[in-house]
């Protein structure tokens, strides 16, 4: 059974009550994010991100950025909801805010499209409640609220709830009921938002913390793969980390499914309860690549908090799967003598780099300078970007429980983008940072630089000509130089590969018929070859 939810006609009469909108400095490196009375919070519980880039929206390619945060009542303010910020491919800002709501935990956010509507779906546990999501609908001057409640659980006792989606057409979200966990998917391949019959996955009865990721490795939709990571809580600690797989397409017809068993490593070293346990374990799989490859990271903590923990990650490439340690224990530089908590992940545009971010700081330490954010780029390989031990300060904090989240859309995202929660003055705010990919600064204490000036001009004179089109178009990419050996893939909307071109970018551009494609919206995702350029961007075919 499905359920239609939203039919690509825009649905209008929804209003919403007061909210803060402010528009941050051109030239601001850490974005305070505008917020409602009712955002600020004693403890942050969960930080989720996502965006999606060079989008057609109101005539124009637009970037998306939107974020989830959770705050515990555990003093006064719950401090829930979500934010978001809209930008022309320069960076200048054309709406933002945020929308505050009741105790929501593990608020995730996801975004999706139904025919020309932006639309932000928010999946949450609601404290003795259940499991729901609701949808919001991007319009000309930021989110309103557009449909929700949806429920999709009774749990009256908490689990984490994860969502993902991909190529704006696709979301997937995991959740427990009965004790035993589920997923439910949602389309927009129609033309409309339509949620599917829920799935049980056989056989994870003990699963703790999961984490869920959409990966399209190939061509074909079978291709499409939903993955879930989670702690397999049965007998004593060490406790495994198991990864599963399915098709998307599968689980789309809800009844009991036999997920595929990738990996089972006893890397959980403690017993997981209560809602801090959903920042601990993420995982991430490039939406596109050739080889159906997947990480995940997880925080090794001891059985009392704060103490010292360790970060691990487990790369799974076509090579096979191997751990290594991000905190570097028994080496130079190794960090084990710190906290070392709530890390997040993302793969960059190549699908082979990987970038990570964490809260480290001096055991028992409560305030600054000894928290801090800090990040670190790895090749799937275990190979450091940066020399080893050459770690990237991102932002210091004032307090504990400080969480993170990458946005894990890789590529067709034109920058990294990281949300955290920051405390001031025992109050806690919410703050942002945009990235370019490439970006090499990992010196301890040095805030990243913003992209240079002229990077900025070439990103923003890159483009599709002409678009709309009808039998051809020519890209235009003024950072590529004439030699630079590129790849061209371009997707229509249900993520099948169309077109693959190789070669330099007049050779590409020679080579580019597209008469005898049907009409609608196409992403063209350039790369280089023998280089970290990636660029991509919404086509649209007209009749």
């Amino acid at each position: 059974m499905k359920k239609i939810l939203i039919f690509s006609s825009l649905l209008g009469g929804f209003s919403i009550g007061s909210f803060a909108q402010t528009f941050s400095p051109p030239t601001s490196t850490e974005y305070i994010e505008p917020v409602v009375s009712d955002n600020i919070s004693d403890v942050c519980q969960h930080v989720s991100s996502y965006t999606y880039s060079n989008v057609p929206f109101m005539g124009s390619p637009n970037n998306f950025y939107v974020w989830g945060f959770s705050g515990i009542n555990q003093w006064s303010n719950p401090g829930t909801g979500i934010g978001w910020k809209r930008t022309d491919p320069s960076g200048t800002v054309l709406d933002e805010g945020s929308i505050g709501s009741v105790e929501r935990w593990d608020n995730e956010v996801a975004l999706i499209r139904a025919g020309s509507n932006m639309l932000v779906v928010s999946a949450y546990y609601q404290p003795g409640v259940g499991h729901q999501y609701r949808v919001y609908t991007w319009t000309a001057t930021g989110l309103l609220p557009l449909s929700g409640p949806h429920v999709l659980s009774a749990e009256k006792a908490y689990n984490r709830i994860s969502i993902d989606a991909h190529d704006l057409n696709r979301i997937a979200i995991t959740y427990h009921e009965d004790g035993q966990l589920k997923v439910t998917c949602l389309s927009t391949t129609t033309g409309s938002l339509v949620e599917h019959s829920e799935a049980t996955v056989f056989g994870a009865t003990n699963a703790k913390g999961q984490d869920i990721a959409i990966g399209h490795y190939g061509v074909a939709d079978q291709n499409i793969v939903v993955r879930i990571a989670y702690v397999n809580q049965t007998g004593a600690a060490p406790y495994n980390v198991r990864v599963i797989s399915y098709p998307f397409i599968g689980l789309t017809s809800g009844g009991t499914a036999t997920f595929t068993l990738e990996d089972a490593s006893p890397l959980a070293t403690m017993s997981i309860g209560g809602g801090m346990v959903s920042s601990i374990l993420n995982i991430d799989c490039p939406d596109h690549n050739n080889d159906d490859n997947w990480t995940y990271v997880i925080q090794q903590l001891s059985s009392t908090f704060p103490t010292t923990s360790n970060i691990k990650a487990r790369i799974k490439t076509s090579s096979g799967i191997n751990t290594y340690d991000l905190t570097l224990a028994g080496t130079t530089f190794d960090m084990t003598a710190s906290t070392n908590v709530f890390p997040s992940l993302a793969y960059d545009p190549t699908g082979t780099r990987l970038h990570f971010m964490w809260t480290t700081g001096v055991p028992g330490a409560t305030s600054y300078p000894t928290l801090q954010y800090i990040g670190v780029r790895y090749s799937d390989t275990g190979v450091p970007i940066a020399p080893i031990g050459d770690f990237m300060r991102v932002s210091y904090f004032h307090g504990i429980y400080s969480i993170n989240a990458l946005s894990k859309q890789n590529d067709h995202s034109s920058n990294l983008f990281a949300a955290y929660a920051v405390d001031i003055l025992g109050a806690r705010d919410y703050r942002h940072k945009i990235q370019p990919w490439s970006m090499t600064s990992y010196r301890p204490g040095q805030e990243p630089d913003e992209q240079p000036a002229q990077t900025n001009n070439l990103l923003a004179q890159a483009a599709i000509v002409p678009n709309p089109f009808s039998t051809s178009f020519k890209i235009v990419l003024p950072m590529a130089g004439a030699d630079e050996m590129l790849e061209v893939n371009v997707y229509d909307i249900s993520g099948r590969l169309v077109l693959n071109k190789k070669g330099t970018i007049e050779h590409i551009n020679s080579q580019i018929e597209v008469a005898s494609l049907g009409s609608g919206n196409y992403t063209v995702n350039v790369r280089g070859l023998n280089s970290t350029l990636s660029k991509s961007f919404m086509a649209v075919k007209d009749k």
